[in-house]
């Protein structure tokens, strides 16, 4: 415990001393002894004693009791007189500086003990007592709330600033007023409030109080009642004016009935969510997420709906908002609990919820949205592939410059769609085209009709002129008028349409060929018919027999002579034979080296295989390669033709079954073919020959492509070119030819022949009629069906039939043998004609024949076919 601080002010210094020893001994601190009162007040100002014992009667003209005065009014300090005097006035001097005791001398110790233990005591609590008075004067005085103290029924006996301003009175008016001038007595409230403080002591609430003027306004009173120290009762009311409070409170209130309103009625899902629970959620959430109630959201994790692709992005999301704090706008991905995937737009922010951190999401379906820009994305995708991939040009005309072209513009063009925007795109035209075209153009942006398509030329990057076919719309392309055109390369169309003026002379050519091919084939049949009977008269040996054997052989060379004219007007299906191969190709060679400077060189092995041919073609191709040689080596050269066995895997990817072929190579040494034209030389009408029609290696191919097979080629510039022609491998072997084999085979039976030619009739007939058979002859078909049909009602029917394939004017081969079919569905029929490689002379059964016999035919061919088809 802190020792008190005691100043003596006492002029009889032995006395003084003896009262410092006691102070001393019971715990005081002596400050300072002094004798005067001038000196006392000094001493006072320094030491700050808490108690002065002081003299009355001092040295000096200042007294005690004056002193006292002085240092009372400077100095917190209290003050017990010392005195040896008893007079009245000096009493009642005293008394004006309220003195904590008077000693009177002389003290006795426990005299001086007690009354300085009690001063002490007494000053600490007015201290205490004046301090506590002190604050409560301030908060009284500076409380923002209105305290009043008032008596039990109302009076106002005390009242702060606070109170006077919320009243709208002065203190003073305060004071002259009871309950009833400042409180509203028709509040309800008022009764219970009373009641409730008059029993208990007190009471805390809200009540209506009102100012001067009368007007009503919210106030939360505090009231209690207490004793003063008179005993009497008394109450303290603490006021504050809520009026502020409520208007806030009902503005948050509508507020916070709007914001429900708008959440409820938001058509966005609004939920809060603490930590990763849904604590809130309005009915559009609950629609988003497929639940029937915001309740069945309540209290379940948000992960439950969110998609397994998409929980990383929601954590993470809830992690920046509770540490930024930074409102996020993103997207994600929910799953209902029918499986339903719910593209979601999500803006979230932190709040407090109920006192805890939480996030407070808006959550917008967006997968309509989604679907939509995915199809927009989707067709903006389809229309830039259909317009990048388009087979026309597509351009667009705006101010005389292409400002939209596509890849095949830039292809037709020869440049980039950045060059064709930045150049007046007339100076991509042809000039003899080019003023046409821009009429044309500024017509249409001028709204009058224009004729379409049209056709004009461009001019390529590297020079060359394409043709192209234009049609064109009137378009808005960014708010300006503009043409949008379609341009369609037609150069090859030009080119072909060319080439089929070409083409038809060259058919005309081919079926004058046809047609001479055919008479010549009667011609020959009837010339090399009759030199077969009259070889048939002569014996093996006789040099008319070798006469005619050398004349039938050279009608077999004109007869392979219109075979070849017959494949060049009509390309006929082959009809093949078991052939070797070696011999064919040699044959065709060397018909082609003739007036040539080309020396030929064949290679074949004596296994190689045998192939189903039909030789007449075969022989025409491995003329036309051997040609294209010669015109290769125009300073003459060599040609080297060799055969080979290969066998054809899927490992070899060639564009050919599987199996076994015969490859025969035709390598020359010439100019070669470039890398340029090699992909097109077995294009109808390609050449890169002046002389030339393009005609021999497309004829090569087509002959070959019939037979199953396929022709290659490689190429060098300056080292040579070698064909490569595949044919498939036959399994059947050639029958060995004798000298029995030229005899003709005698039979019987009846024969109708039907054709048109006279000496053919006559020939046929004879010829016949020399191996042993019956024979009818019919001029047309009419003839033929008639005759046929009395034979077959007769005893005596036809064994066979021969028919003409083509009659002209009349009925043919096909239309007689079906009509005959009618009649007699087992007949047996045989079909001829010189038109060698018709279809129907290469697969004859498929049109109801039983053989076959080419025109121009021998004895032996007749008759072989004849015993034949009669013995089937």
């Amino acid at each position: 415990m802190k020792a008190s601080r005691i100043l003596i002010v006492e002029d009889e210094l032995i006395l003084a001393d003896d009262i410092a020893h006691l102070l001393k001994s019971w715990g005081h601190e002596v400050v300072s002894i002094v004798s005067s009162g001038e000196e006392a007040i000094r001493k006072a100002d320094e030491t700050c004693p808490d108690l002065v014992l002081m003299d009355i009667v001092l040295e000096g003209q200042m007294d005690g009791i004056e002193a006292a005065g002085y240092i009372k009014s400077q100095v917190e300090a209290a003050i017990v007189y010392l005195t040896a005097h008893s007079k009245k006035d000096l009493f009642e001097r005293a008394k004006i500086t309220e003195p904590f005791g008077y000693l009177s001398k002389p003290v006795s110790p426990e005299e001086l003990e007690g009354t300085v233990e009690m001063a002490l005591y007494k000053h600490k609590m007015e201290k205490q007592l004046r301090e506590n008075e002190e604050k409560f004067r301030a908060v009284f005085e500076n409380s923002f709330d209105a305290m009043l103290l008032t008596e039990s029924d109302g009076q106002v006996l005390e009242a702060n600033s606070a109170a006077a301003r919320m009243l709208g009175r002065t203190k003073e008016e305060l004071y002259r007023i009871g309950l009833d001038d400042f409180v509203d007595v028709s509040d309800p409230r008022l009764t219970a409030a009373l009641e409730e403080r008059d029993r208990t002591g007190r009471f805390m609430g809200e009540l209506y109080l009102k100012r001067n003027d009368g007007a009503p306004f919210p106030a939360e009173v505090s009231s209690v009642v207490f004793l003063d120290s008179k005993g009497e009762k008394r109450v303290c009311d603490v006021v504050r004016d809520i009026t502020g409070r409520k208007l806030s409170d009902e503005a948050l209130k509508e507020s916070e009935e709007r914001y429900r309103k708008l959440v409820d009625l938001a058509p966005d899902g609004i939920h809060v969510s603490v930590g990763e629970i849904f604590a809130f959620a309005n009915d559009a959430m609950a629609g988003i997420l497929g639940v029937k109630r915001p309740d069945d959201l309540v209290g379940r994790n948000i992960f439950d709906f969110v998609h397994p692709d998409y929980c990383g992005v929601v954590r993470d999301r809830f992690k920046r908002i509770m540490s930024d704090g930074i409102p996020l706008v993103t997207e994600e991905k929910y799953v209902r609990p029918d499986g339903t995937e719910v593209e979601v737009e999500v803006a979230a922010t932190r709040l407090t919820y109920q006192g805890r951190q939480a996030a407070q999401v808006v959550v917008r379906d967006i997968t309509y949205r989604k679907r939509a820009e995915e199809a927009l994305r989707e067709s903006q995708e389809k229309y830039r592939m259909v317009v990048e991939n388009a087979n026309e040009a597509i351009v667009v005309a705006r101010n005389g410059f292409a400002t939209f072209a596509n890849g095949k513009a830039e292809e037709i063009i020869g440049c980039s769609a950045e060059t064709l925007r930045s150049v007046p795109f007339n100076e991509f035209i042809h000039p003899n085209d080019r003023e046409s075209v821009t009429r044309c153009y500024h017509r249409r942006l001028s709204g009058e009709s224009v004729s379409s398509p049209t056709c004009f030329r461009v001019i390529h990057s590297d020079g060359s002129a394409k043709w192209v076919e234009q049609r064109a719309v009137l378009i808005n392309w960014e708010d300006c008028p503009a043409t949008l055109n379609f341009l369609y390369d037609i150069t090859e169309r030009k080119k072909i349409e060319e080439e089929l003026i070409k083409l038809e002379k060259l058919q005309s050519v081919g079926l004058l060929a046809g047609g001479i091919a055919h008479d010549f084939n009667n011609i020959l049949t009837a010339i090399m018919g009759n030199i077969s009977l009259a070889k048939v008269c002569t014996f093996p040996g006789d040099k008319i027999h070798e006469r005619l054997s050398l004349a039938e052989k050279s009608c077999l060379r004109a007869q392979g002579l219109t075979k070849q004219l017959l494949t060049f007007s009509s390309g006929g299906a082959p009809v093949t034979k078991v052939s070797d191969i070696a011999g064919v190709a040699k044959g065709g060679c060397i018909a082609a080296l003739c007036g040539s400077d080309v020396a030929c060189e064949f290679n074949f092995p004596d296994d190689l295989w045998l192939a189903q041919v039909d030789e007449g073609q075969i022989s025409q191709v491995f003329g036309n390669l051997l040609l294209n040689a010669i015109q290769a080596m125009p300073g003459g050269g060599s040609v080297c033709v060799t055969g080979c066995n290969v066998t054809v895997t899927e490992e070899d990817r060639l564009p050919i079954d599987p199996g076994d072929y015969l490859r025969v190579s035709v390598a020359d040494q010439g100019i070669g073919i470039s890398r340029e034209h090699i992909t097109r030389i077995f294009d109808p009408y390609f050449t890169t020959k002046c002389e030339a029609r393009g005609l021999g290696l497309a004829t090569a191919y087509a002959i070959i492509n019939r037979h199953g097979g396929m022709i290659t080629v490689d190429s060098r510039l300056e080292v040579g070119t070698t064909f490569h022609v595949y044919l498939p491998a036959s399994k059947n072997g050639v029958q060995a030819q004798t000298d029995l084999d030229d005899l003709p085979v005698f039979g019987k039976g009846r024969v109708l022949i039907m054709d048109d030619e006279e000496p053919i009739r006559r020939l046929a007939q004879d010829v016949l009629s020399f191996l042993g058979y019956e024979v009818a002859v019919a001029e047309h078909g009419e003839q033929a069906i008639s005759l046929y049909a009395k034979a077959k009602d007769s005893s005596d029917p036809f064994d066979v039939v021969i028919l003409d394939l083509t009659v002209p004017g009349g009925m043919g081969g096909i239309e007689v043998v079906k009509a005959l079919r009618e009649v007699d569905p087992d007949i047996k029929a045989i079909v001829s004609s010189g038109y060698s490689s018709d279809p129907v002379m290469a697969d004859h059964r498929k049109h109801l024949f039983q053989g076959v016999v080419s025109k121009p035919y021998t004895v032996r061919e007749l008759s072989q076919v004849l015993k034949r088809v009669i013995e089937e």
